[in-house]
């Protein structure tokens, strides 16, 4: 449709209406289509003449991948899906044969239970948080949707498909929203945040109920969650024998066209080498030759290895380095680009052929449970294992051993009777070993000819210990390859010390072991396999690659569904904003010009002592903008100054003067930061007794008018130290809302012109109210009515605190005394923790708890983690929030770590 123009009153007389073959549009209009492209240019005029115009142009037509009957997938291997993913390169998945776009089952495969692939769908988020709610706000969409669906009278047609064929209602769950589209959404259309989760499901209803298993903060079968932190490094490694299980490729021959065509090429480099069907052994066809050859074993699983890396590029995985453990070498130098297809094809094929002609029958290997010295002390202690060698040194425990049959035989059973973890490997050779000298001259003159190249991947060698150059990977290279240990271990530790930090094994089933996953979990890596034995489909496949994405690897997810059909979804809801305020952070007033000095507390920031007497001012202005954590500390629904605070304040003013240490202190009255008010708006309860909210006035409440929510300018006076009082000095704080001069604030408060202090609701200008479960009025007494007033002065400043300061006694016992030197506490000073024989205190649905009764904890202040009671002692164990934590340094104890002790005696 063309749409209409609009404000369209009388057309301009300046335009050639009749001769320009233009006109305005009063109302909508079809496009009719005609031959070509349609293209559409839009315009917006500004004001002073600017115009931005945009051209858009119809989106291509989606071409479907695949040729119906193709077994193999090879005839739609190179085709594109222009309508989707990068529209470049092979097509990793074909989803015209998968049952969660088609609704029609899947053939089975032996050794598979499933026949539905799940699809993944990537929810991220910029924190924990954020991802849940985000996954909770996309679970609740898919559940109206079904919910719609349901009214409508459309359940049970999952199968229907709409006019072009795409079949709408396929993995819908009955929602009318295909889980693929989703998928698309998510995948193509939303940013990769660092907090990551790859949810796979078969339809929309399984997808809402992981999704509220990921809202809810848990990582269920079908999710896998992680946090990213920039680009990890990519390490493909290509495990040795082991890997193989029948029919290994056959469910990825149906579904990858990528694999399926690389595995085909394979097929036909092997073929000169080869008097076996490889595509039938890969399959696990009947009557195909068997995997116990190792003459077959090597290549096929070379075969599957390199066409498995193909499968990672093409979604967008592509490794920093390749590494390989004996034979997986020859698949890594492919990868690599070092060796053609051809001659990778020819250096593993003449290698086990000659290793099942002349080396088989005659050796055998075990794996030992030992470190690499360990072993080689064993070796050399006994002359019993003389020809038994170290062949592979896998992980910091994990050794293999290679010798003649008889003297290996012997070991195994001589070291698992003193009880050492050894077992045997399933070959009847000993490669790496002494025996390999035997074949040198046939394997180096089988391999004659070939010619490896510079290479694209920086190729690792396992048998050299470093990074080799491509054009040393000669005929001489693979019989060393073959005869020498394979120091898997120190290359994979020299890898993960370089930065790179995903270890992607490459193979039909990971066989690497914990040796490696040791190494790489210990730098803070992570280990990730391709496949599973008899899960070798895209279903698992695509869970690997969810879990390379959550560590921070790039992935392509529009190649993941080129040709899906999958066209996003409209209403998918937008990301869950935290709604957490970010001000910048405000310092403290210094005096500028006044004699003061530069206190640079995050409070106060100016001090002067006052002329003609001992006395000392410190001034400073606190507000939510400059200490964004006060916003967390509320009764009712604004926002108290926490008491904690003015400990602070008192200590902070102590420190200054040479009196560091609060021996008193009484809290006056609560100050209310004006015009801010708490996330959660608790409510007061009744018959608070006192404890309840704070009602405007002059210095605690009312709106702000700083034009900062929340500000108050506060001051704190210490007296000058009378006679005989031994060093002690008084303190009292003050506060006031910061002045705006000549205006009326939010809350209609009348601001007088002369002195620029706010009068309160009730004009008289120097009214607190502290209101109780009664609502009586208290003004002028403090809470316990023993008649200590909260001082107003003329000038608007409440005082909100009085105490005493002391000067440091250096006899004054630290926490080490904690009482009689025989008493439990001291032994708890002693290192004991938590105290013996205190008892632990429940903490769960604390914060629920005080929220109820009015008092509005958020996450600053929530930092009690756990407490123990032990009569009427009570012990506990508190933090901040990392936030806060950061600016810890700056106070001499935060308020939110003191308030937070405070909270074991709730």
């Amino acid at each position: 449709m063309l749409p209409r123009s609009l404000h369209v009153g009388v057309p301009s007389s300046h335009v050639a209406w009749a001769g320009g073959g233009v006109r305005l549009l009063a109302e909508e209009v079809a496009w009719v289509k005609e031959e070509g492209v349609r293209r559409a240019g839009v315009s917006s005029f500004g004001v002073s003449g600017t115009n931005a115009h945009v051209i858009v142009e119809e989106a291509p037509v989606e071409e479907l991948v695949g040729e119906p009957g193709d077994e193999l997938g090879l005839g739609g291997g190179q085709a594109a899906a222009s309508g989707n993913g990068s529209g470049a390169g092979p097509v990793v998945v074909a989803w015209d044969r998968l049952s969660a776009v088609s609704g029609q089952e899947s053939a089975p495969i032996p050794g598979e239970t499933s026949v539905l692939m799940p699809v993944p769908v990537v929810v991220s988020g910029a924190s924990g948080a954020g991802l849940e709610a985000t996954a909770a706000r996309w679970a609740g969409f898919l559940r109206d949707q079904q919910d719609q669906h349901e009214e409508r009278g459309q359940e049970g047609e999952r199968d229907r498909r709409d006019q072009d064929g795409r079949g709408d209602g396929a993995g819908s769950g009955g929602s009318g929203v295909s889980v693929v589209d989703v998928g698309v959404a998510a995948g193509a259309g939303r940013a990769g945040l660092e907090h990551r989760a790859v949810v796979l499901a078969r339809d929309t209803a399984e997808l809402a109920g992981l999704l509220e298993e990921v809202a809810g903060g848990r990582e269920p079968s079908g999710v896998v969650r992680g946090v990213a932190s920039g680009d990890p490094g990519v390490v493909f490694a290509f495990p040795g024998q082991g890997t193989q299980w029948v029919g290994m490729g056959a469910r990825l021959l149906a579904e990858s066209p990528v694999f399926a065509s690389r595995l085909a090429e394979c097929a036909q480099a092997l073929g000169p080498f080869v008097d076996f069907d490889v595509l039938a052994v890969a399959r696990g066809d009947a009557g195909a030759a068997s995997l116990e050859r190792v003459e077959v074993v090597q290549p096929v699983s070379w075969a599957v290895m390199v066409s498995l890396a193909a499968v990672w590029e093409a979604v967008g995985v592509r490794p920093s380095a390749v590494v390989g453990h004996s034979q997986g070498e020859v698949a890594a130098a492919c990868v690599a680009g070092v060796l053609s297809l051809a001659d990778g094809a020819r250096v593993v094929a003449e290698r086990s052929r000659i290793i099942a002609a002349s080396l088989s029958g005659a050796g055998a290997m075990a794996a030992v449970a030992l470190s690499p010295e360990q072993v080689q002390e064993r070796l050399d202690a006994d002359p019993a294992w003389g020809g038994v060698s170290v062949a592979a040194v896998n992980g910091p425990a994990s050794v293999v051993v290679s010798g003649g049959t008889a003297a290996v035989e012997n070991l195994v059973h001589t070291w698992q009777g003193q009880g050492v973890r050894v077992r045997r490997i399933a070959v009847d050779y000993a490669s790496h070993s002494v025996q390999v000298e035997q074949v040198r001259e046939e394997l180096i003159a089988a391999l004659d000819g070939i010619v490896p190249g510079a290479g694209r991947v920086p190729f690792y060698s396992t048998v050299r210990g470093e990074v080799v150059a491509g054009g040393e990977l000669g005929a001489q290279y693979w019989y060393w390859n073959l005869r020498l240990p394979v120091g898997f271990a120190g290359v994979v530790e020299q890898l993960v010390s370089e930065g790179r930090g995903v270890v992607v094994e490459v193979s039909a089933h990971p066989v690497l072991g914990v040796g490696v996953q040791e190494i790489v979990e210990a730098a803070g890596g992570t280990v990730v396999g391709s496949l599973r034995r008899g899960e070798g489909g895209l279903g698992r496949f695509l869970e690997s690659v969810g879990r390379v994405f959550v560590c921070g690897v790039g992935v392509d997810w529009p190649a993941v569904f080129a040709g899906s059909g999958g066209r996003g979804v409209a209403g998918l809801p937008t990301y869950a904003f935290q709604r957490r305020r970010f001000w910048l952070e405000g310092g403290a007033r210094a005096g500028s010009g006044s004699g003061s000095g530069v206190v640079g507390h995050p409070l106060v920031g100016s001090s002067v002592v006052v002329a003609g007497s001992g006395e000392a001012v410190l001034s400073g202005r606190i507000s939510v903008a400059g200490s964004g954590w006060v916003a967390d500390h509320g009764v009712g629904s604004v926002v108290v100054f926490p008491g904690a605070g003015w400990v602070e304040l008192a200590v902070c003013a102590g420190g200054v003067v040479g009196v560091p240490v609060v021996e008193e202190l009484a809290l006056l009255a609560p100050l209310v930061l004006p015009g801010a008010a708490t996330e959660a708006g608790v409510g007061v309860p009744s018959g608070g007794g006192g404890s309840g909210s704070a009602g405007s006035g002059s210095g605690s409440a009312g709106g702000s008018g700083s034009g900062s929510p929340g500000s108050v300018d506060v001051q704190v006076r210490v007296l000058e130290a009378g006679s005989g009082s031994g060093g002690r000095r008084g303190v009292e704080m003050y506060a006031r809302p910061t002045p705006t001069r000549g205006r009326s604030n939010a809350n209609g408060q009348q601001q007088d012109q002369g002195n620029g202090h706010e009068r309160d609701q009730y004009g008289n200008g120097d009214r607190i109210e502290v209101r109780g479960g009664d609502e009586e009025d208290t003004r002028g007494r403090d809470q316990d009515g023993d008649g200590d007033r909260a001082g107003v002065d003329g000038g608007g400043w409440v005082c909100h605190a009085r105490g005493v300061l002391a000067p440091d006694d250096p006899a004054t016992p630290d926490a080490s005394g904690m009482g009689d030197p025989g008493s439990d506490a001291a032994g708890f000073a002693g290192g004991v923790w938590p105290p013996a024989g205190a008892r632990e205190v429940e903490l769960a649905g604390l914060y629920g708890e005080l929220a109820d009764r009015g008092y509005g904890y958020g996450p600053a202040f929530q930092g009690l983690m756990r407490a123990w009671r032990r009569g009427g002692e009570v012990f506990a164990e508190v933090e901040l929030a990392e936030a806060e934590a950061e600016q810890a340094h700056r106070f001499g104890v935060h308020p939110a770590l003191l308030d937070a002790a405070l909270h074991a005696s709730s």
